[in-house]
């Protein structure tokens, strides 16, 4: 919205990296958040539930909420399987039109990244195990970095942004 210099908003802001909150502040705070219900979720479940969507802040938010509503005195593995799954379900559709917004091989790509994020994507064996084509990936690439679906980590591996896309790819059985 803001790097697009035909949107209206083109270069009204100033892009910051954000870093993740740390999983023990995080996991600590929802199960503060829990107790002040007169519930309860342990801390290790908490960290689970952090490491489902990879610490990305808005999932933690809707998890912990849909495991809240579940739980009448304390949250368990069971509660959370079955949050993770209405998660899932209830993103479903978002995630399915950004899936159907994507060009063929920039489904390719994103399916490839979702089983198998990368420092090498153009590497002659991942290209082959994904059948991509270097050409193709390159133009893919760029195109789904520029619509923030893919990025490349402090570490240098190419990965989904979203880390519910991935798990929506995987359990469509897309790959």
């Amino acid at each position: 919205m803001f790097k697009d210099h035909k949107r209206l908003f083109f270069n009204l802001a100033f892009n910051y990296p954000l870093e993740k909150i740390p999983k023990s502040k995080l996991a600590n705070h929802v199960a503060k958040l829990f107790t002040r219900t007169r519930k309860t979720c342990p801390v290790a479940l908490a960290c689970d539930l952090y490491d489902h969507v990879e610490g990305h802040t808005y999932y933690v938010r809707k998890l912990s909420h849909l495991l809240w509503d579940m739980t009448e005195r304390e949250a368990n593995p069971e509660l959370l399987s079955a949050a993770k799954s209405e998660l899932l379900e209830t993103e479903s559709l978002d995630l399915q039109g950004v899936f159907a917004g994507l060009l063929m091989g920039e489904k390719k790509l994103a399916m490839a990244l979702a089983k198998e994020p990368t420092a090498k994507p153009f590497a002659m064996d991942y290209l082959k195990r994904h059948n991509l084509s270097p050409g193709g990936l390159q133009k893919s690439m760029r195109s789904l970095r520029g619509k923030d679906i893919v990025e490349q980590d402090h570490e240098g591996v190419f990965r989904l942004t979203d880390p519910l896309f991935g798990r929506w790819c995987r359990a469509q059985g897309m790959i």
